[in-house]
């Protein structure tokens, strides 16, 4: 059991450069361990060591590279503070096994493991375990201090080109396999190798603000083999992009229908039958 009043002890000790490596495990034992009293947990206590413990933290994973304490160290952080360490190399790929055992993914934590240029490979495989409604914010969150970012401070690295190709089909699919394949017997999984119920993923707006970002590329997706479908709907279609159905003038009542008119309505009426030729 240790005393409360030494947990700012325990911090500076693991913050000192001359911290022995052999008492690297006592220092993480005192600082990971709930504080408690003869009489319990101590709730008081415990706020004081998880402060020591977050200042510690970076320091901490460091200097540790045994899996087993760095796991321990790992599950005390909270997501923000995971992904803030993940965007400075302190935590790496190699450590997300850990993280996952004790939380979802998310996409703050994939946009800082894709700083990296060798853990874009391991950033896009997390993609999948996000939410559908999550996934376009790993690029739209790429720069998490856009918003307070001065003229004096280093600008935030380019999203890499696979990490927002990923996203961009992460996106797009849902839409493209249900307007293809409107069935799920009919073939979802030729469109791709993510076999789930993609029509219950096509309220949001995430392939529109993705295809919005890459307006050259328009064409070239437009005659994407498997994308086509829903790159044309999205493009021909004016609500993702937040104008206004056309107002259509109200019909008189017994008023006849104009020899030939037919309703419009629906993606069939907007898809041609086959893609943009390149």
């Amino acid at each position: 059991m240790v005393s409360a009043r030494t947990y700012p002890l325990w911090r500076e000790l693991a913050m000192s450069e001359d911290l022995p490596k052999e008492a690297l495990k006592t220092v993480i034992d005192a600082l990971c361990t709930p504080a408690t009293t003869p009489n319990g947990f101590d709730s008081q206590a415990d706020r004081w060591r998880e402060e020591a413990l977050n200042a510690a933290l970076p320091a901490l994973l460091t200097r540790t590279s045994a899996k087993r304490l760095r796991g321990r160290l790992l599950v005390h952080a909270d997501d923000k503070t995971l992904a803030a360490l993940a965007a400075a190399g302190t935590v790496t790929a190699a450590d997300v096994p850990a993280i996952l055992r004790h939380r979802r993914a998310w996409a703050g934590l994939v946009s800082a493991l894709a700083r990296h240029p060798g853990q874009v490979e391991a950033a896009i495989a997390l993609l999948p375990r996000l939410s559908s409604y999550e996934v376009e914010q790993v690029v739209r969150s790429w720069d998490p201090d856009r918003y307070t970012r001065t003229e004096a401070d280093a600008p935030a690295p380019p999203v890499p080109p696979k990490l927002f190709d990923a996203v961009l089909e992460a996106c797009l699919t849902p839409l493209a396999a249900y307007l293809l394949h409107p069935e799920p017997e009919e073939g979802w999984e030729a469109v791709s190798d993510f076999s789930k119920d993609w029509s219950l993923d096509l309220a949001g707006h995430s392939g529109w603000a993705m295809l919005a970002r890459c307006p050259e590329r328009w064409s070239e997706l437009a005659a994407h083999p498997t994308l086509w479908a829903a790159v044309q709907h999205l493009l021909l279609d004016p609500g993702p992009r937040g104008l206004p159905p056309p107002r259509r003038r109200p019909r008189r009542r017994g008023t006849p229908r104009r020899s030939g008119a037919r309703s419009q309505r629906g993606p069939a009426a907007r898809l041609p039958a086959g893609p943009v030729p390149a």
